[in-house]
Formats: structure tokens, sequence, C-alpha cells
């Protein structure tokens, strides 16, 4: 799958839980920086999974700290 489109999807399901919208996202926003706890991050991997139609393991999710994170992730995991 083309790294923009996965990047795009990411973007989208981290920016549907911001209250406080940035004016840009950048790779290494982590989740904290953001101001999401891990209920929310939770929710980003089920939606991420939804999306992607894959299973985020519990050990792999917990690495998952940054946009940039779950990119990487996913164009491993996508084909």
């Amino acid at each position: 799958m083309d790294t923009n489109k996965i990047t795009v999807q990411v973007k989208d399901v981290v920016l549907e839980k911001l209250t406080h919208k940035p004016a840009a996202l950048d790779m290494s926003d982590t989740l904290t920086d953001l101001g999401l706890d891990d209920l929310d991050k939770i929710e980003i991997v089920m939606k991420l999974e939804e999306a992607f139609m894959i299973e985020i393991s519990d050990n792999d999710a917990d690495q998952l700290l940054s946009v940039g994170d779950m990119v990487s992730y996913l164009e491993k995991s996508v084909e």
C-alpha cells in the first residue's frame, strides 16, 4: 500500500480524537504530546485495525508512540 495513503489515514484517525486540532500533524508528534491518553491510544489502534484489516498485538501497540511509529508499522504490516 502507498505510504502517502497510509500516512493520510493514520493522521485522519489521530485527528478524529483531538479536541484541539493542530495546524499540522508531524510524523514525530507523540500521542502524549497531542494530549491523548491510553484510552485514546487503544481507540486509535482499534480504528487502524479496522481500517487496514489487520490485528495489532498488545506488544506492538505499546510501541506505537508517535504518528511516524504508526505509519512505519502499517507500512510493514499492510500489503
